[in-house]
C-alpha cells in the first residue's frame, strides 16, 4: 500500500519544487492527498501548480491544491530562546510570549509565471499579499493530518504547518503526524561545483531558506518535534531532515535535462520549460557550475521520504542559536545538552554500487518511464 502524504511547497519560484511535484506524481510508493502552497502570491502559486498538474491528462488522478499564507507570521503564538523551564527545546517551550517580528519575507525573484500574461509579475509593480486571512491550507492540513496515517513532506517554509498546529481557531490538537520529511538545516560549509573560472564554489554554513525565511514557524515546529518522546507524546512522531549539506551536492545536469526535453509528453515539456526559465536566474544568483541546470533540493527530500537508497542519516545533537539579525545557526554538540535538540539529519549522499544509478540518473529515468 502506498504511504499517504501531503506535500507543502513554495511552488513557482525555483524549479526544484516543480521537479519534486513531478517525481511525486511518478512514484507509486506514495499517494498524494493534497498539495498545500506557501510563499508570496500564494493564491497565484496555487494557480501555477494547478496549471502544471493539468498537463498530466485525464488518466492521472490530480490531488487538490490549497493556498496558504503568503508572508511569515508577524509574531509567535508564544516562544522564546531564553533559559529556564520554558526555554527551547524544553517541554515548557511555547508558554512564554516573546514576539520576534517578521525578520524576513518570502522570495519573489520576478520570474514566477512569466509565460502567463496574467501573472502578477506583469500585473503589478510589486507582489501584493493575500494576507493572513488566507487560511485555506491551514484548515485543510488540520483535516488531513488528523487522520493519523498521513505523513507530511515539507519542501518550503513551515508557515502552513505552524498555522495548523498553533492557530487556536483551527482545532489542530487532533493532529498526529507519524513522520515528517523536511528540506532544511545546513551544518557545514559546502562545495557545490566550480565557478566559470574553474575555482571551487563554497557556500558557508547557515540556515537554509526554508527555515530562515520564517523562523517563528520553524521554531514552533521544532518545539513540537522535541516533544515526540515525551509523555504524553507530541503531535509529531518523528522527522527526517534532508540538509542543504547534501542537496547542494545534487543537481540536474544539462545532459539529463536534454533527455527530459526529448520527451513529447506535455507534462514533461511543461517541466522542462520551467527548468529552462530558472537555470539562468540560478546561475546569476549563485554562480553555479555551468553544467547545473537545477539543484535537486526538493526532489531528493521527497525521494528520502519513501526510500533509504539516497542519503545516509545520522541523529545529531544540535544547538540552535538566534543571531542578532533574527537568523538561525546550528552548532553540533558531542552529546545531548539541556539546550540541544536531536534531529535525524542527512549527512552524506550515498555512493551508488558498481553499475548502479546516481540519484539524478534514477530521477530522470523514473520520470521518463512514467511519462513517456
Amino acid at each position: 500500500m502506498p504511504q499517504k502524504v501531503v506535500i507543502d511547497t513554495d511552488f513557482g519560484t525555483d524549479a526544484d519544487d516543480a521537479i519534486a511535484v513531478a517525481l511525486a506524481m511518478a512514484s507509486d510508493e506514495i499517494e498524494v492527498q493534497a498539495f498545500t502552497v506557501v510563499g508570496r502570491q500564494s493564491v497565484y502559486r496555487k494557480q501555477m501548480l494547478e496549471n502544471f498538474l493539468s498537463r498530466l491528462g485525464s488518466d492521472c488522478a490530480i490531488p487538490p491544491v490549497y493556498a496558504g499564507w503568503d508572508a511569515p507570521p508577524p509574531a509567535a503564538y508564544g516562544f522564546w530562546l531564553g533559559s529556564g523551564a520554558n526555554a527551547f527545546p524544553s517541554a515548557g517551550f511555547g508558554t512564554s510570549l516573546n514576539p520576534l517580528g517578521a525578520g524576513y519575507q518570502f522570495n519573489w525573484f520576478g520570474d514566477e509565471g512569466t509565460l502567463d500574461p496574467n501573472s502578477p509579475t506583469y500585473a503589478v509593480a510589486a507582489p501584493q499579499h493575500a494576507g493572513y486571512a488566507t487560511f485555506e491550507a491551514g484548515a485543510q492540513l488540520v483535516q488531513l493530518l488528523s487522520q493519523k496515517d498521513v505523513e507530511f513532506i515539507g519542501i518550503g517554509p513551515l508557515t502552513n504547518l505552524y498555522q495548523a498546529l498553533a492557530n487556536p481557531t483551527l482545532s489542530g490538537k487532533n493532529i498526529s503526524i507519524p513522520q515528517m520529511t523536511i528540506m532544511g538545516v545546513h551544518l557545514q560549509p559546502t562545495l557545490y561545483g566550480k565557478t566559470s573560472k574553474g575555482a571551487d564554489n563554497f557556500i558557508s554554513a547557515a540556515v537554509d531558506y526554508n527555515l530562515g525565511s520564517d523562523i517563528v514557524s520553524a521554531l514552533y515546529v521544532l518545539s513540537e518535534l522535541a516533544q515526540a518522546g515525551a509523555k504524553p507524546p507530541g503531535r509529531i512522531g518523528g522527522a527526517k531532515w534532508v540538509t542543504a549539506d547534501v542537496t547542494l551536492k545534487t543537481w540536474l545536469t544539462c545532459e539529463q535535462l536534454a533527455l527530459l526535453a526529448a520527451s513529447s509528453n506535455p507534462f514533461l515539456q511543461a517541466l522542462v520549460r520551467i527548468i529552462r526559465e530558472w537555470t539562468p536566474i540560478q546561475t546569476n544568483l549563485f554562480g553555479v557550475d555551468l553544467d547545473n541546470a537545477a539543484f535537486l533540493h526538493d526532489p531528493l527530500t521527497l525521494a528520502c521520504s519513501f526510500s533509504d537508497d539516497w542519503c545516509d542519516f545520522q541523529p545529531l545533537d544540535l544547538e540552535l542559536v538566534l543571531t542578532n539579525n533574527l537568523g538561525l545557526r546550528w552548532i553540533e554538540r558531542d552529546q545531548p545538552m539541556s539546550n540541544t535538540i536531536a534531529l535525524n539529519c542527512a549527512v552524506s549522499v550515498k555512493t551508488p554500487p558498481p553499475g548502479g544509478q546516481t540519484f539524478q540518473e534514477w530521477l530522470v529515468q523514473r520520470l521518463l518511464d512514467r511519462f513517456p
